[in-house]
């Protein structure tokens, strides 16, 4: 831990088509220990964090969104539940309209922040803080993690390492966790659980039935059709004086009955 430490107070720009730097001067406070999420629409939205003005933690709340688009800056108070003030936590983007942030400590001691996940509504304005109901306690890391990195794989939070919030203590975490943010809770696996994997083959058995129904009933239309042409076709010739061949054969036929 840095007692005083020196912060910067530009943001660097990383041009990968010619892979060259350019910085500038931020126009609003900068931050560390911040999450940076990226949005769909070319914003970037910043929570959390300490100020480098006083280094104290910044409120939850006091949201900073960048727009790569026009290189404009812009904040937003945002509202709902009450979300512990932190830094080192983790963010991903679920959706493309909600961020959810886990872990992360206040102080020099690493006390845990609390609550361990929030999630940041961005489809209302301003954006809505969320503490979502968490199941799954017993593969949880214990206590929780901060100065770890997350990522989102389909549906799920993947966080790895980092240092248990152990107050005073430096216990470093060599162990990945799963956090499944479709059902809020802690998994050990990437898969889904076994009534939800039922419900699934239940669904798609049921899609299957339907399509054999509908591809069997298509198929004896077709064959009653071409069975009723051919039919039709039959009797016409038959009857049709002007073919040869049958009509000889009808001449045949009367002989045989008259002897």
């Amino acid at each position: 831990m840095f007692t005083n430490p020196t912060l910067c107070n530009i943001m660097s720009v990383l041009d990968m088509n010619s892979m060259s730097w350019s910085s500038f001067n931020l126009t609003v406070e900068a931050r560390t220990g911040y999450t940076a999420t990226l949005h769909s629409d070319g914003t970037i939205v910043y929570t959390g964090g300490r100020s480098t003005v006083d280094y104290n933690y910044t409120s939850m709340n006091e949201i900073q969104i960048f727009d790569t688009n026009s290189f404009a800056w812009r904040d937003m108070i945002a509202v709902g539940a009450t979300i512990g003030e932190r830094g080192s936590h983790s963010a991903v983007l679920v959706n493309n309209s909600k961020i959810i942030i886990y872990g992360g400590s206040t102080t020099n001691l690493g006390i845990a922040a609390n609550p361990e996940f929030a999630i940041l509504d961005m489809s209302v304005t301003p954006f809505n803080w969320i503490i979502p109901n968490i199941s799954g306690s017993n593969v949880a890391p214990f206590p929780s993690l901060t100065g770890h990195s997350a990522i989102l794989y389909d549906d799920f939070m993947i966080i790895a390492f980092g240092r248990y919030t152990i107050q005073g203590q430096e216990r470093l975490s060599n162990k990945i966790y799963i956090y499944d943010t479709r059902n809020h809770e802690w998994v050990i696996s990437l898969g889904r659980n076994s009534a939800q994997q039922t419900c699934n083959n239940s669904s798609n058995s049921k899609v299957i039935t339907i399509a054999a129904s509908v591809c069997a009933a298509e198929f004896i239309a077709c064959i009653s059709v071409v069975g009723f042409i051919l039919y039709r076709k039959k009797h016409s010739v038959t009857s049709d004086p002007n073919n040869e061949d049958i009509y000889l054969t009808n001449i045949e036929t009367n002989i045989d009955q008259e002897n």
